[in-house]
């Protein structure tokens, strides 16, 4: 038996509760399920019932049988030392309080429709990514909305926690923090971590001392990534080998990254890490600090002027070291800007509107999704063939949100689209 399953059917009341009666033979009648407990500690909070005629209000915990209360080591945790009810599907043993008394437990293997069941293990047991995509059309669009609207939240308050976390390792700082956040981004999923060991061992201070001169820029970068190392190729490599090696000897950088660690199968050159850092580079050029400039700016063609100047003559022609383009190439492309503004820039705003208690940084952060298009990657394209109505970037967010945290771990319980899919069957 599945304890989600349990969790689901106690907080819809979704059993027979006709004559209900604790194991030890009390009445119990029930006002009110509680609050899911999202945190440590019994999983649901304020609960009202009412037992053999005395009114209740507490924590009521769900097992799939009552000795796994044992096996958690419930017996001696105070939290679970006053809950006001036992729920199981299974009571396989009797349970007693530290100071004798029997913890009250509602047995629910007899009061669960088997229809249910049944229904909730094809749910969760079909073979898709998505388990309710052949049942989606059950399904109301406005129900499907309000999850990817709820989804969002979620994300962004995740998101708010892991720039949180990246502040703290960065002791503080909100420069270095938005720093690491726009080089996590120019890494994308192929070349991230190679970027995020880039910037640790660059620290942002050096890049304010160079803020206005970009040569030193691209040779701090791009000497610090390794792409330096080796006979010069053309006289740009030879300048940025130079100077690199002068501002090595200024503040006592060593190279730790080697170019083998960068990653170029299966990108187009668009996308080669040799641009992305020439763009980085060029990003961070004119800049003395970052946080601010993002906290201030409340509109996104501003933010994208304030950030997103143009790259070098050198890459405009290039595309690696004496490797040309065919044509000119553009600096950066609307969906990298806005592939930034999604993974650095709302977080950012999340994190800094929890720190410093702004809800306008979450407001805007909101805001700027909604008026951005959606993503369009594998994930959101399975939602879109599924029936799903995305056309914001708030909307590929939720998706995001919905499948790593829903359908990819079966919680079909924990998203009303599953609870709306077995909803039929109730009586």
């Amino acid at each position: 038996m599945d304890e989600l399953f349990l969790h689901y059917v106690w907080q819809f009341q979704r059993f027979d509760a006709t004559a209900l009666l604790l194991t030890s033979g009390l009445d119990l009648q029930v006002f009110h399920p509680g609050v899911k407990n999202r945190n440590a500690g019994p999983d649901f909070h304020e609960a009202r019932l009412k037992i053999d005629g005395l009114t209740w209000v507490g924590t009521v915990e769900i097992h799939h049988r009552s000795s796994d209360w044992v096996a958690h080591g419930h017996t001696t945790d105070p939290a679970y030392q006053h809950i006001i009810l036992h729920v199981v599907w299974d009571d396989d043993r009797p349970l007693y309080y530290p100071d004798g008394k029997a913890v009250p437990t509602l047995e629910l293997k007899n009061r669960v429709d088997p229809h249910l069941m049944v229904s909730y293990r094809h749910l969760i047991n079909d073979p898709q990514e998505i388990m309710c995509a052949s049942q989606l059309h059950r399904v109301a669009s406005i129900v499907r909305s309000q999850v990817l609207e709820g989804k969002l939240v979620e994300r962004l308050q995740l998101k708010a926690e892991e720039c949180l976390a990246i502040n703290r390792k960065f002791a503080g700082d909100w420069e270095t923090t938005v720093y690491y956040l726009l080089a996590s981004c120019f890494g994308m999923n192929v070349n991230k971590e190679p970027f995020r060991r880039l910037v640790e061992q660059l620290p942002f201070w050096i890049i304010q001392k160079n803020h206005n001169n970009p040569l030193a820029l691209h040779a701090l970068v791009f000497g610090q990534a390794g792409m330096l190392a080796g006979k010069p190729v053309d006289e740009y490599q030879t300048k940025l080998t130079s100077e690199y090696q002068y501002l090595c000897h200024k503040f006592g950088l060593e190279t730790t990254l080697d170019r083998s660690q960068w990653k170029y199968g299966k990108l187009r050159p668009p996308n080669f890490p040799t641009v992305r850092l020439s763009q980085f580079a060029s990003l961070l050029a004119g800049k003395s600090n970052l946080f601010q400039p993002i906290i201030d700016t409340e509109r996104q063609p501003t933010w994208r002027d304030v950030f997103f100047g143009k790259v070098g003559e050198y890459w405009k022609a290039h595309y690696d070291f004496g490797k040309e383009w065919k044509s000119e190439h553009p600096a950066v492309g609307q969906v990298f800007m806005d592939h930034v503004l999604i993974n650095a820039v709302v977080p950012l705003l999340a994190g800094a509107s929890a720190y410093f208690d702004r809800q306008d940084l979450m407001d805007r952060a909101v805001d700027w999704l909604e008026k951005l298009p959606p993503e369009n990657n594998a994930i959101v394209r399975k939602y879109v063939k599924h029936g799903f109505d995305v056309t914001t970037a708030a909307e590929s967010q939720g998706c995001l949100h919905l499948f790593h945290h829903n359908c990819q771990k079966k919680r079909c319980l924990q998203c009303n689209i599953g609870v709306s899919i077995l909803k039929p069957v109730m009586h």
